[in-house]
């Protein structure tokens, strides 16, 4: 029995990053160059934003729900992880690590494109990904795979201190424009919620009988 979950959590410690990368690749790239593909959120309208605006994307903030981006990040890594999880019965332990990988994945690439410092410091491949080669770097939480299949990006340490300090500076002009946007959507979304719940109470009081309306 320990043996068997030993196995199958190291099948999906090999598995889940190399999934992650030609994911990456072939659908958010390969298919999302497309302009009228489903993915096109990532090329054209991630990888430019985050580009322009020093690694921060503004789809992270504020209601994750209300960006379109974000939005279609969760729906992608939720449908994979129903995919996995439909394993369970079979191989539970490899089900539970890959669905706990997406999870990761997206805390990861979530606080990657908000705080610029943490990516830097704890993700740097993504960074080569987006600033130095987009066409590399394919993983985001480790540079593993992509070192054993060649396309990790060196870049020496002078280049990488001038890379830092430039879309940081990027980045810190970019945060008050991109929380004030954030805080709108913030304010539109609970007006929205607001809006939404009044009229399902109005109704619901509407199928009352009178007496009960007037009592």
């Amino acid at each position: 029995m320990l043996l068997r979950a030993a196995v199958e959590y190291a099948a999906a410690k090999i598995y889940a990053p190399v999934f992650e990368v030609i994911a990456h690749k072939y659908i958010l790239h390969g298919l999302g160059k497309d302009k009228d593909s489903e993915w096109s959120f990532h090329w054209h309208g991630h990888h430019k934003t985050v580009r322009k605006d020093g690694m921060l994307d503004e789809d992270y903030f504020g209601p994750i729900l209300a960006n379109s981006s974000a939005q279609k990040e969760i729906k992608a890594l939720a449908g994979v992880t129903l995919l996995h999880l439909l394993l369970f019965p079979f191989f539970p332990v490899f089900a539970v690590t890959t669905a706990v990988h997406a999870g990761k994945y997206y805390y990861k690439h979530y606080k990657c494109h908000t705080d610029v410092e943490y990516a830097f410091d704890h993700l740097p491949h993504h960074v080569k990904h987006h600033v130095v080669d987009q066409d590399a770097n394919w993983g985001v939480t480790s540079d593993l795979v992509d070192r054993i299949i060649g396309t990790a990006t060196e870049v020496d340490d002078e280049e990488w201190a001038r890379l830092r300090e430039f879309y940081t500076k990027r980045a810190e002009r970019a945060r008050p424009r991109i929380e004030a946007a954030a805080a709108e959507r913030k304010e539109a979304y609970q007006q929205k919620l607001k809006d939404s719940l009044e009229n399902i109470t109005e109704k619901l009081y509407s199928f009352l009988p009178e007496a009960l309306k007037s009592a």
